[in-house]
């Protein structure tokens, strides 16, 4: 079992808002996307680290089947987890979310300001946002099978 981090560290000097008091943005939210607005844009790309960097340094040091992967997460890892599999569900044998934010794009407490500051706008976001991606795709999306524990105010 691998638990990253997912957001960068020691990139105070060429993303200095990285560590500010917002706790929704920067250091404590990586938010699982490929950030395209600067300063963001040269670290935060959580999505191609969680789905391809991480995968690739895991597979060269460490003897792992790779048939045999599957992705979990809570709150917005749980979003994470869900974005990751319903794009690429042959990578994956099995996916689980706990208290996933399923709409980040609509989640004013934790994600539309950081949406906002990464991508432009929480709209720009629905790429990264698992019930945009299910409304966009409907019956077409496969998943591969997986478990979804939310609570009465998820």
């Amino acid at each position: 079992m691998i638990f990253p981090d997912t957001s960068p560290r020691g990139i105070d000097e060429t993303c200095p808002e990285a560590g500010n008091d917002d706790w929704t943005i920067g250091y404590s939210a990586g938010h699982y996307c490929n950030a395209t607005q600067a300063p963001w844009n040269k670290h935060f790309n959580m999505y191609s680290y969680i789905t391809e960097e991480l995968p690739n340094l895991v597979e060269k040091y460490f003897h792992v089947d790779t048939e045999k992967r599957s992705i979990m997460g809570f709150s917005m890892g749980g979003n994470g987890a869900l974005i990751a599999a319903a794009k690429n569900p042959e990578r994956y044998q099995s996916v689980t979310a706990i208290a996933p934010i399923g709409k980040p794009t609509e989640c004013e407490i934790f994600c539309t300001k950081a949406l906002t500051k990464y991508l432009g706008s929480p709209e720009a976001g629905a790429e990264y946002s698992i019930s945009d991606i299910l409304n966009a795709k409907g019956t077409s999306l496969k998943l591969p099978p997986g478990y979804i524990d939310v609570g009465a105010r998820d």
